[in-house]
């Protein structure tokens, strides 16, 4: 119970909410790796109280991988590790 909060590691605030009976209560800020506000969602007694902004990220996070897909190049298993 209490206050939650995760860092980045450049020490920039990228959660924060709160806990009541083990369970996310209240309203939770998710920020951007620059501390910037990205969205809230409403949680009560665990449950999110506003979904659609949920879905929202969730769709915007898949377009995003979707765009960037053959941007990088996927990795070579075979040759990872070495016959031997």
């Amino acid at each position: 119970n209490g206050h939650y909060k995760i860092y980045n590691a450049y020490g920039k605030l990228v959660l924060y909410g709160q806990y009541v009976n083990n369970k996310p209560d209240g309203t939770w800020y998710y920020y951007d790796d620059d501390g910037q506000l990205k969205f809230e969602l409403l949680y009560d007694n665990g449950k999110v109280l506003n979904s659609e902004v949920l879905e929202q990220e969730v769709l915007k996070f898949m377009e995003e991988l979707e765009r960037n897909t053959g941007t990088i190049p996927e990795p070579d298993l075979e040759n990872i590790v070495p016959e031997r």
